[in-house]
This record gives structure tokens, C-alpha cells and sequence, in this order.
């Protein structure tokens, strides 16, 4: 089976999903993220959401991150499953995660059938919908 993979090797000392083994692939950074389902409530039917067992592992901003080799700059790792999966996004587009509540944008969510690719424009207009609707709540 040809299974995708990205360049990167090595380690550092919080680790990385490649190790020493050589480029990473789908499988090896699924188990390194380790996710683990966390209910959503929503109401979109979508099932739960994939949370990385690699809690220190998240962004400023909420986002889980994975670092490909000791020397690679930390990559989103929602984005990198999609690319792994999907291909790259085209220009001009963004990964929104479509179990996100107006409480919470669920960013730290890996789930991939969760993930919807949308233009910056469409994504800040559904935002701010989301945003107007939980303060008409």
C-alpha cells in the first residue's frame, strides 16, 4: 500500500512523529497524535470530534501542532492530516473545522471529515454568523 508521506526526519526533546525512522507517514503521525474522541454537541450530526492525547502540543491560539523533524517549523496539525489525505489546499483557501460552536472553534479538533476547505472571504462571513448567532442566543 502506498500510503502518503512527508519529508522530515530526526528528533528533538519533546519528540517528533518521524523520529529517527525517516519521512513521516499518515499512519505514524496518527498514532503519535494519539486522538481520542471528545463528544460534540453542535447539533450537525458530525460525531465527535478528535482531540491529540499530545495536549501540550497546541498553539497560542488553540490549534494542535506537530513538528515533522527537530528542525522543521511547528505545522498545524489539522492541516498537515488534510494534506496528507486531501493534497495541498489551492491558494486562496482555508481549512474551516465545521464542529466549531460559537463557544469554542474547536481548532484543537483533527477529525478530517470535520475539516471543510472555504475561501478566507467565506470563512470570516461564517464566523461572524456563528458569533451573531450565540449572542441572539
Amino acid at each position: 500500500m502506498n500510503r502518503p508521506t512527508v519529508a522530515g526526519t530526526g528528533s528533538c526533546a519533546h519528540g517528533t512523529p518521524a523520529g529517527d525512522a525517516g519521512p513521516l507517514d499518515l499512519v505514524a503521525l496518527v498514532r503519535w497524535l494519539a486522538p481520542t474522541p471528545v463528544p460534540n454537541d453542535n447539533g450537525l450530526g458530525l460525531g465527535p470530534c478528535w482531540a491529540s492525547a499530545r495536549t501540550g502540543y497546541r498553539t497560542s491560539d488553540g490549534y494542535a501542532s506537530v513538528k515533522v523533524s527537530a528542525r522543521a517549523p511547528s505545522l498545524r496539525a489539522h492541516r498537515l492530516l488534510w494534506t496528507m489525505l486531501h493534497g495541498p489546499l489551492a491558494p486562496g483557501l482555508v481549512l474551516h473545522h465545521r464542529c466549531a460552536t460559537p463557544e469554542d472553534g474547536h481548532r484543537w479538533c483533527l477529525r478530517p471529515s470535520h475539516l471543510q476547505p472555504l475561501t478566507r472571504s467565506a470563512h470570516a462571513a461564517l464566523h461572524h454568523r456563528l458569533r451573531a448567532a450565540a449572542k441572539a442566543a
